[in-house]
């Protein structure tokens, strides 16, 4: 939803008119509460609604779907929102795993699950880009 929502620009000035969009978006899906959600959206909705009427539509009819994201941790939400973080981590992950082989039994052994994210932990790549190690 929120990559529809920043790209529906396009025209003259369209690359600072998208910034401000997007930064007042970000109001909404980044405030500690649903509460303060809702009244970002109303102020949202204040501010692009004319111009914008299929965005503030669309988060009104979904918003059932978003409200459970704000029962987490703002750090939760950032990665669930982003998937560019578990992305990341499934990639390394395959990386690695794939350069094992085969494992002769069906179960690989138990070092060999944990063993990648040690290794990512070790180099320091999931830190720097995500801030916590999972």
């Amino acid at each position: 939803m929120l990559r529809n929502d920043c790209s529906s620009h396009g025209g003259t000035g369209a690359q600072v008119e998208r910034n401000t969009h997007c930064a007042d978006l970000k109001r909404v899906y980044r405030a500690d509460t649903e509460d303060l959600a809702l009244q970002a959206l109303d102020d949202f909705e204040t501010a692009w609604g004319k111009s914008h009427p299929a965005v503030v539509a669309s988060w009104r009819r979904n918003w059932e779907r978003v409200r459970p994201f704000f029962a987490f941790p703002i750090e939760v939400r950032r990665i669930l929102y982003t998937t560019n973080a578990i992305e990341s981590l499934n990639y390394q992950l395959r990386k690695i795993i794939k350069s094992k082989g085969h494992f002769p039994v069906t179960k690989p052994p138990p070092n060999c699950s944990f063993s990648p994210c040690a290794t990512l932990r070790r180099n320091g790549r999931w830190l720097r880009k995500h801030g916590r190690v999972p």
